[in-house]
């Protein structure tokens, strides 16, 4: 490797320097995610002695509130797809909650399916100084095929779609197959099913392309009331509102490793346009200490079981997302936490 990296600068970026940086940098920042950690790893231990993790989503989502504030105030999120829950202490609280959503579904049961579908699937899992150093090869890797050195001959390509001459992934006997692969969350669940789109609102709301979910649901709230079970009831007025019309197209960046080993590029979205889109939502029932923040006249974007009447169940929720209003242009709390 140092006879490769002393014929190409690039090799040596990727494979020694940028991995040392960010070691080095993982190193420096870790106690901004000790509590993090501990608790992952505290519901991890819970589930290897199939333990109950009851309420465990209320802990987690404690430790979300002022990551995602921090996070709002640096970059001044529009839409919920702005969020990316790519650094170390965002990875190890999107962990904890999708691991709480999918264990402790008689509490939550809409929660692992929103951060799963949006989030947890396409965000790598950092767990230490190792995986770290990992993304950041990754990262300069990027930073390579997207401006590589002028010379004659590279030591490794830049093909998407697998591993290149010179950049093999790593396999590490006992642990995940990379070390930033997602841990599998537990099995959701078979009690509910989770409402969706109809494929008619689909085409129209995307016009054509594939959506990065087929669950986000959307409708002004009308009341909020009291509930069983320490939820509330959020009703909705029935009407038509505006839906974002969202253009995303590949950077030419790699996102990350699939599962099966392919490289996922990644995408960059923004927003081109609204649609009318008429609704007649049912109700869906939240956690309390999750909608503190969602008022009547928001425009709610939102995760929901469907509701099956035979067996007196109605449709449980999440937040995504709420705007001020119906027109959606000022984004007012992401996930019930207020920005």
């Amino acid at each position: 490797m140092l006879r490769l990296a002393e014929k190409d600068p690039g090799f040596k970026n990727v494979f020694i320097d940028a991995p040392a940086e960010g070691y080095a940098s993982f190193s420096k920042n870790a106690k901004g995610g000790e509590d993090e950690l501990e608790l992952v790893l505290a519901l991890e231990d819970k589930l290897l002695r199939e333990e109950s993790v009851s309420g465990c989503a209320e802990a987690a989502y404690e430790k979300l509130t002022p990551w995602v504030k921090a996070r709002h105030k640096a970059r001044k999120f529009k839409h919920y797809e702005d969020v990316t829950f790519d650094d170390y202490e965002g990875s190890l609280i999107l962990q904890a909650l999708s691991i709480c959503g999918a264990s402790d579904t008689s509490n939550v049961p809409a929660l692992a399916k929103m951060f799963e579908d949006l989030y947890y699937s396409k965000t790598d899992s950092q767990r230490g100084p190792m995986s770290a150093a990992y993304k950041a090869m990754f990262d300069a890797y990027n930073d390579y095929r997207q401006n590589p050195p002028k010379a004659k001959k590279s030591s490794f390509g830049g093909k998407r779609g697998g591993a290149s001459d010179g950049f093999v992934q790593l396999d590490l006997i006992g642990l995940y197959a990379s070390p930033i692969r997602r841990p599998r969350l537990p099995v959701y669940s078979a009690n509910f099913r989770y409402a969706k789109l109809n494929m008619a609102q689909v085409m129209k709301r995307t016009k054509g392309k594939q959506p990065r979910t087929y669950h986000a649901k959307q409708a002004v709230v009308q009341k909020i009331g009291k509930a069983d079970g320490g939820r509330v009831e959020i009703t909705f007025k029935r009407e038509s509102y505006k839906s974002a019309i969202r253009d995303c197209k590949e950077t030419g960046r790699i996102d990350r490793i699939a599962d099966d080993g392919r490289l996922v590029p990644e995408y960059s979205c923004k927003t081109v346009g609204y649609e009318n889109v008429k609704v007649d939502p049912e109700p869906i029932q939240v956690p309390a200490w999750v909608a503190k923040n969602i008022k009547k006249g928001h425009l709610l974007v939102y995760f929901a079981t469907a509701a099956e009447a035979h067996k007196k169940q109605p449709s449980y929720g999440w937040p995504l997302a709420s705007y001020k209003n119906r027109k959606a242009k000022k984004l007012v709390t992401l996930y019930g936490v207020d920005l």
